[in-house]
């Protein structure tokens, strides 16, 4: 996703990470989540918090 450059797949995987049930993986996910706006490009973090529910 990151070396590809596929960030529009950001919110389907923090949905997943979310659902993993690994601690380690979902506390990461969830901090993408309150931050989405340093992760995501201008004008991306808003769609991406739609798909998650963030």
């Amino acid at each position: 996703m990151l070396t590809s450059l596929h960030g529009d797949r950001l919110g389907d995987w923090i949905a997943a990470a979310q659902q993993a049930g690994l601690p380690g993986i979902t506390s990461f996910a969830n901090g993408l989540t309150s931050d989405l706006d340093a992760v995501m490009p201008p004008g991306r973090a808003r769609s991406t918090q739609l798909r998650t529910g963030g």
